[in-house]
């Protein structure tokens, strides 16, 4: 921590050389970097720790960093030094609480959603008062999406909602029975979303609950657990391999193949006219395409360490102006991972969940609840991203702003982390 402070002592007076063209800039980046690599030091948990100092690597290998700096970079520092302080705090006493709290959250959402069939017109607005501490009301903007319950897009819904049940069941792993009500009111914006036609995403509120189930499965036979779960892994890409050919050739419902198997974008199926993708949303035909495309080509240092920190966006663009429509994000945090931080950030990232989830799932029952929350997070990873802050993305010759993430996944994050602390 000495050696860090004098660093920062230097160079965050007197750099003229770094990441930027600027040297006032530089010296703010300087700053902010020694604080993060102080924070990984500081760590209580040392995955933790490890894992937050492959960030402050990543941030050596990327030239002017200044222009993500306010958008990533200091929330990034905010929410690691709040871990760092807050981690060595808290208490097993503390978990009924927050979890009950997780699943009022999904009760919420349920009874918000439960409105929104009361309600059938699109947009509505209503209770909505100014009051001191903001504007509060109930509100849904999205005729296509018509249950959202507030949150802004239906895969952030699912997800909430997924987290919150998980947050149920681990009440009822406490013996806690009625938390089943609350399970079965969170479950209600998962169901009406479920039942939209036009359904071309991945269910994530589905895959939350399969990840929540095998957490359950593994407490009591770990190897049973593990068995279902490398069955499952062969079912879904069977699947996959199947129902792209029978989807392509249903000509009942319009859909049909405009690609080859083997041509790119990989086994994407799209609606006729519509352009709609295949239920992956088009997700399993772009990561392909960076691996093939980004990642390999680009030889054995981006193997190992990745791009670097905040890279995604502009490692990929070319391919989504080009293949695909834009993702801001990978939509899945271990693949952003491998690509902004290389094998070694994945490894870091693998052994932060997998010590953490070792620690909950061998714990007193309470940890073992947050163990089937921290569950249904790993699973929800795979196809959306809870861990990435909220950020602005909009073309040239467009004028309104287009924000994407979800606050309230990142929240969930920070809580499940901390709660995995608990001690």
């Amino acid at each position: 921590m000495l050696a860090l402070l004098i660093v920062l002592f230097v160079m965050g007076t007197i750099a003229s050389c770094g990441w930027d063209v600027q040297e006032f800039r530089n010296r703010e980046l300087w700053w902010w970097t020694c604080i993060m690599g102080m924070e990984a030091w500081l760590m209580e948990n040392p995955y933790a720790g490890l894992l937050m100092a492959t960030i402050v690597l990543g941030l050596f290998q990327v030239g002017r960093l200044w222009y993500v700096l306010r958008a990533s970079l200091i929330p990034m520092a905010a929410i690691a030094g709040s871990y760092a302080l807050m981690a060595p705090h808290m208490r097993v006493w503390m978990l009924p609480y927050l979890l009950w709290t997780g699943a009022g959250i999904g009760c919420f959402l349920g009874c918000y959603a439960a409105i929104g069939l009361w309600i059938k017109d699109r947009p509505f607005r209503i209770w909505t008062r100014e009051t001191w501490w903001g504007m509060w009301g109930l509100y849904e903007d999205q005729p296509l999406d018509p249950h959202i319950c507030g949150q802004a897009n239906r895969m952030h819904l699912l997800a909430l909602s997924a987290l919150a049940q998980a947050c149920a069941i681990g009440l009822v792993w406490m013996g806690q029975w009625w938390a089943l009500l609350a399970w079965a009111l969170s479950y209600l914006p998962q169901h009406l979303n479920t039942r939209l036609e036009q359904w071309h995403h991945p269910n994530i509120g589905h895959l939350g609950l399969i990840g929540t189930g095998l957490a359950v499965l593994s407490l009591v036979s770990l190897p049973w657990s593990l068995a279902t779960a490398a069955v499952g892994a062969v079912v879904a890409g069977t699947l996959i391999v199947v129902t792209k050919d029978a989807w392509s050739s249903h000509s009942a419902t319009g859909l049909k193949d405009q690609f080859a198997w083997s041509s790119a974008p990989w086994y994407r199926v799209w609606r006729g006219a519509a352009g709609e993708p295949w239920f992956d949303s088009g997700r399993l035909a772009y990561w392909r395409a960076v691996l093939r495309e980004v990642w390999l080509p680009a030889g054995p240092k981006a193997w190992l360490f990745g791009f670097g920190t905040c890279t995604w966006f502009v490692k990929t663009y070319q391919i989504a102006a080009t293949q695909h429509r834009t993702y801001t994000c990978a939509h899945n945090e271990y693949f952003q991972q491998l690509i902004e931080h290389g094998l070694v950030g994945l490894g870091a990232l693998l052994l932060y969940l997998t010590m953490g989830l070792w620690r909950l799932g061998h714990g007193v029952v309470e940890q073992q609840a947050v163990y089937l929350v921290a569950a249904a997070w790993c699973a929800v990873a795979l196809v959306s991203f809870p861990a990435t802050l909220l950020h602005e993305y909009h073309r040239a010759d467009e004028k309104q702003e287009h924000w994407f993430g979800s606050p309230g996944l990142n929240v969930w994050t920070f809580i499940i982390a901390l709660m995995a602390e608990a001690k």
